[in-house]
C-alpha cells in the first residue's frame, strides 16, 4: 500500500492476518518489523475497501487478541 492511503493497522493474531492477505493483497498487507529477527506487528487494512462489517469484525477480533482474558470472558458473560 502507498503512503497516504487511508489505512488502519489492527493487532489480529498472523494466522487471521495471513488468511486475509491470501484472500485479497489489494485490500491487506502483514506488516512486520526488523529486529534480530522479523517480528509480527499486524495487519494494514485498506479502510477504503472494505465494509463497515468487516471492520468491525477486525476490530473486534484485534481487541480479543490483546484484552486481557478475565476482561474478554467478562464481556462474553455479558
Amino acid at each position: 500500500m502507498e503512503k497516504g492511503e487511508r489505512t488502519g493497522l489492527l493487532s489480529v493474531s498472523r494466522e487471521e492476518a495471513a488468511v486475509a492477505v491470501a484472500d485479497d493483497p489489494t485490500v491487506y498487507e502483514e506488516v512486520s518489523r526488523r529486529s534480530a529477527t522479523m517480528i509480527f506487528v499486524g495487519l494494514r487494512v485498506d479502510l477504503a475497501k472494505i465494509s463497515e462489517q468487516r471492520l468491525l469484525e477486525l476490530v473486534e477480533h484485534a481487541w480479543r487478541n490483546k484484552a486481557p482474558r478475565r476482561l474478554v470472558a467478562a464481556h462474553d458473560a455479558r
